[in-house]
């Protein structure tokens, strides 16, 4: 083999190289955009359960003040005890199942 076969040799070597890290690049390109869409739609997610809480948020503060109008003595007013109690009844319930509707249906069913 003459010169000019060694150096083609050498150029087919290097090309095959760049080949295979230009492949294992584009498979970590494509991980990579999974990776990012996963992260975009666990953002999307969490972007509606801040839009819910924060609507919730404002109902009660809203609901806090119309009955503390009507009786600001009431113990869904006063009593912070029993509001940390209703609040760890409705994460529990949560927890437990994974529904919102079961943190919910805690709320509205607390005995006080």
């Amino acid at each position: 083999m003459g010169m000019n076969g060694w150096l083609a040799g050498g150029y087919i070597a290097d090309g095959l190289n760049q080949a295979a890290a230009g492949q294992q690049a584009l498979a970590d390109a494509k991980s990579y955009v999974g990776v990012v869409n996963q992260l975009v739609e666990a953002r999307q997610k969490l972007a509606e359960v801040e839009d819910s809480n924060a609507g919730n948020l404002a109902e009660k503060h809203a609901l806090r003040a119309a009955l503390r109008n009507i009786d600001p003595k009431h113990p869904l007013i006063v009593n912070t005890s029993l509001q940390e109690r209703i609040k760890e009844a409705g994460k529990k319930a949560l927890a437990i199942t994974n529904d919102w509707n079961a943190s919910r249906e805690a709320g509205e069913s607390f005995k006080y």
